[in-house]
């Protein structure tokens, strides 16, 4: 069969050799030299380029999302009071029921709200957890809002009150399957100085959550024929968002010497000489969230990602992929950085380029036109580490060595969130770990291809101008083993699927819907292998993508691509709050003198158990004195006899010899020896001692 890819891509070739024949005909007609330069095309046909090749992508790849239209088509004019850090807008939203349910009710998320008062649900988890309310004040509050040209705003409805991040407004009359309803609405936004991924301070200014954005109707028949449902839920410190793909169109209308960086693509720029100030346009499709930044301090950088012959052939060898699939598209990389941090540009634009080709690989292409970068200010961290569609916030510092890679690790990590929060989309309030921990699997084995030798435990020390992990004799540590000390040092953990707000503290939601989600895959990966990993790792998101799955749809896809019960597995692993810890518990030896079996008379017990209580099969290698060795296998449980005869005596037990057991807790019980009475000791001086050598190296060469 021909690769759709292949098709798509031998049009384009077509398109363009009749797009130059054109330009050298018409050129020859009006009596010009063909060679002749061409005049730059503007930036609104720049824009529209960018747009259509889009479009032409999404075609191939995503025929049923092109083909359904767009669910929300948002139109919104906002200006920044860039002195007070307020916006005042406009918006026009068409919605499209595409269900098969009759709506009766619309639900709007007015997340501002949630830095309004100490009644939100934010800010009472956020005193809950950290003693303390968030710092600083936002809000949005509506002016105007019409349903299809009816005003309803005093018809208003906050199911959560006191809480006030969401609001819902009845229709005037069923909206059946197939039909459109538009809303009109005008509103006033004030951006806190200090809080969570929206920030206003001085002249920069992170908006993001700031629109009263549409909630999500679940479809009915969707996890085994439940009843639809609208999933607009508030603003709760530790989860994060779940929106409708569509369209917007948004203009800004701020300060002239500020550059923007937005989600979307730039069509259209009007400057207003009385007022000093411009309207930028930006067109941003088939994406579920629209956020921006702006400062007059930015320092503006762009590049463009095209791939290499050699790395297509690359990605082809290693990943078995056709031409057209290692062929990933050219993208525009936008940078706007501090000005404090100018001299690590092209360490943003090298890391990026790692990422979209390495993660391109990996899934699957990238489709936007274009990924922006922001730099945030130093009093803007809660507005770093964040990822919007074609838009990542970062966060860097000054003093950032060659050494300490933390910055290409958020790189990595936040453009991979491009594809699991910005294409899969997951409902990241009730599966935050389809998204985070997918993404901090993937990032991880980036950073150990990329980084190889890093230290994670001591990444502190990277921040110095020299590497003292050497001089103090550490060796390279795999980033999944620092996930492993993070999510496996208490037994007492919480599910990996548990929604967001049942989370006793954010360190545990950290630990488990990041870390230890990641595990989980890294497990899942040493069950079926690493090659068919990579296999399902694409293939989710190639069949996912745009669909909005849920934790349910994962296992039932992984099974299937699989073709292994992995039931069992994942409900340990993604449902249950416990741990595992396989141990050598006893051994006893002897010898048989009445044994029939004279060639076997060395007998031995091993009783191997697990202080815990999940479980994963394990594998346990006998090694016997005569250098003799066998492997006995287990499906795993709470304890486990293993006793036989041989023709020497037993002197090693090994449990889970290939590490295969990545959620093992504590590994240092997996092993048994004759004479390991003085093991640890041993090793404690071997360390030691290896060490004092390094050192006493060191100064030998400093006096010599």
């Amino acid at each position: 069969m021909c690769d759709p890819l292949s098709r798509e891509n031998a049009r384009g070739a077509l398109r363009h050799l009749w797009l130059t024949a054109l330009l050298v005909l018409l050129a020859a007609c009006n009596g010009r030299d063909a060679a002749a330069p061409v005049s730059e095309p503007t930036l609104a046909q720049r824009g529209e380029a960018a747009l259509t090749a889009q479009r032409e992508r999404l075609a191939v790849i995503a025929p049923d999302l092109v083909a359904r239209g767009f669910q929300t088509d948002y139109e919104i004019e906002v200006e920044l009071d860039e002195v007070e850090g307020r916006l005042v807008g406009k918006q026009r939203l068409v919605y499209h029921n595409q269900s098969g349910d009759i709506l009766d009710k619309l639900p709007f998320h007015l997340y501002l709200n949630a830095f309004r008062d100490e009644h939100s649900v934010f800010a009472r988890a956020h005193l809950e957890h950290n003693g303390v309310l968030p710092a600083g004040h936002g809000a949005i509050d509506l002016t105007r809002f019409q349903l299809d040209g009816r005003d309803v705003l005093d018809q208003a409805v906050y199911p959560h009150e006191p809480d006030r991040t969401v609001v819902t407004f009845a229709t005037h009359g069923p909206l059946f399957p197939g039909e459109a309803v538009t809303i009109t609405c005008e509103f006033t936004a004030t951006l806190p100085e200090t809080a969570s991924r929206s920030h206003a301070s001085n002249d920069f200014f992170f908006v993001a959550q700031w629109f009263p954005k549409i909630g999500v109707w679940e479809a009915t028949g969707r996890d085994g024929g439940r009843a639809g449902a609208w999933v607009c839920p508030p603003y709760h410190y530790f989860t994060e968002f779940y929106a409708d793909f569509g369209r917007y169109r948004v203009v800004l209308d701020l300060p002239a010497d500020f550059e923007v960086g937005a989600t979307g693509v730039l069509v259209n720029e009007q400057h207003d000489d009385q007022t000093t100030r411009k309207q930028l346009t930006y067109i941003a499709e088939q994406v579920h969230d629209f956020a921006w930044s702006a400062s007059p301090q930015f320092v503006r950088a762009q590049r463009t990602f095209q791939i290499t012959p050699e790395e297509v052939a690359e990605a082809r060898t290693r990943f078995g992929l056709t031409e057209a699939q290692a062929t990933l598209p050219p993208i525009e990389m936008i940078l706007l950085l501090q000005p404090q941090h100018s001299g690590q540009k092209e360490r943003h634009f090298a890391a990026m380029r790692q990422a979209i080709l390495a993660t391109g690989s990996r899934l699957g292409h990238y489709p936007y036109p274009s990924v922006t970068m922001i730099d945030p200010t130093y009093e803007a961290s809660e507005a770093a580490g964040m990822e919007y569609p074609m838009l990542v916030s970062l966060g860097t510092h000054r003093w950032m060595t060659a050494a300490d890679s933390t910055l290409e690790d958020l790189i990595y990590h936040e453009f991979i969130h491009q594809y699991f929060q910005g294409m899969v989309a997951t409902n990241e309030f009730e599966s935050a770990w389809l998204d985070e921990g997918f993404t901090t699997y993937l990032s991880a084995k980036l950073v150990h291809e990329f980084f190889p030798d890093r230290f994670y435990y001591h990444e502190r020390l990277y921040q110095l101008p020299f590497t003292p992990w050497w001089w103090l004799g550490f060796a390279p540590y795999h980033p999944m083993q620092d996930m492993r000390d993070n999510a496996l040092r208490s037994p007492v953990g919480a599910p990996v699927a548990q929604a967001g707000p049942l989370f006793r503290s954010y360190v545990t939601y950290y630990e488990t819907v990041y870390d230890r989600a990641a595990l989980v895959l890294f497990q899942l990966e040493r069950l079926l292998g690493e090659a068919a990993m990579a296999d399902l790792m694409r293939a989710w998101f190639e069949t996912q993508r745009f669909r909005h799955p849920n934790g349910a749809d994962f296992v039932r896809f992984a099974q299937e691509h699989s073709g292994q019960d992995l039931a069992s597995f994942f409900e340990h692993w993604l449902n249950g709050d416990g741990f595992l810890d396989y141990a050598v518990d006893h051994v006893r030896t002897y010898s048989d003198e009445a044994a029939t079996d004279v060639a076997n008379r060395e007998c031995y017990r091993v009783i191997v158990r697990n202080y815990g209580d999940r479980i994963l099969p394990l594998q346990a290698l006998l090694v016997f004195d005569d250098g003799s060795e066998r492997l006995v296998d287990w499906a795993g449980g709470r304890d486990w006899v293993v006793s036989g005869q041989a023709a020497s005596p037993l002197v090693a037990v090994v449990l889970d010899p290939d590490h295969k057991l990545i959620l093992d807790a504590y590994r240092p019980n997996n092993t048994w020896r004759v004479d390991q009475s003085d093991a640890a000791a041993r090793a404690a001086a071997e360390k030691g001692a290896g060490v004092l050598q390094h050192w006493l190296q060191v100064l030998a060469g400093a006096i010599l």
